[in-house]
């Protein structure tokens, strides 16, 4: 088996784009993988990140999300610097990306305790053609559990521990907003605004600290436009 890592850089990419393209249509066996950063870690300062030394993430602030990053399958070192220093970071994390996967990696916690959490996006074995599907993580880093809703009151996830992702549910698709509440009470704590959910189309939200305030923040997952099997 050839070990894409070791392809010179010139001719790396095409013949990638080769292999991505012959996988349509003899199933996929060598894809490419991409990641993106989030900073939920309460009370910390902009950060830059580096991948083995390269620069992924310049002065990502509190609530901040990088765009998705392609990486070829193998171990890298991650290093987590407050933003501008390069002398004594604040983390290192080895990680290992699989092949034909997307992931959100996000620095959660507080500058007390904080740690690299790497979460796969994963698609439903049947493509949710009529709904949207979400998902939910909490990155809050207190010892209360969150509950999920939608505007109409009704939970999707209920005891959401720190650091735990959620399997997708699927949603029809219609104007919707996204409630959080700590569990076991009534007062939403934070909202998403209303956004126009769409049919075949996978979301993720996640919940973080920021100062005393909880936020939940909902983007479109890469598994909709990234070129994965």
């Amino acid at each position: 088996m050839i070990n894409f890592k070791y392809l010179s850089s010139g001719n790396e990419e095409r013949i990638y784009d080769y292999l991505n393209n012959l996988s349509n249509c003899q199933g996929c066996f060598c894809t490419k993988s991409y990641i993106r950063f989030l900073h939920a870690v309460l009370g910390a300062p902009a950060v830059d990140i580096y991948i083995n030394s390269n620069m992924v993430a310049n002065n990502l602030k509190l609530g901040e999300i990088t765009g998705y990053i392609l990486y070829y399958p193998g171990e890298y070192n991650v290093s987590v610097y407050v933003a501008g220093d390069t002398i004594k970071p604040l983390l290192n994390k080895a990680i290992t990306i699989n092949m034909n996967t997307s992931y959100t990696a996000a620095i959660a916690g507080n500058m007390n305790s904080f740690d690299l959490y790497l979460n796969k996006e994963s698609k439903e074995e049947v493509s949710p053609y009529r709904e949207a599907a979400v998902t939910y993580t909490n990155y809050v880093p207190i010892d209360e559990t969150l509950d999920l809703y939608i505007s109409d009151g009704t939970a999707l996830y209920k005891d959401v521990d720190f650091t735990n992702s959620t399997p997708n549910i699927l949603i029809f698709p219609t104007d919707e907003r996204f409630d959080v509440k700590y569990s076991g009470t009534d007062k939403i704590v934070a909202s998403t605004p209303t956004i126009q959910l769409q049919r075949n189309t996978y979301y993720s939200l996640f919940s973080i600290l920021d100062g005393d305030m909880l936020r939940l923040i909902i983007t479109l997952s890469g598994l909709n436009f990234l070129d994965l099997c």
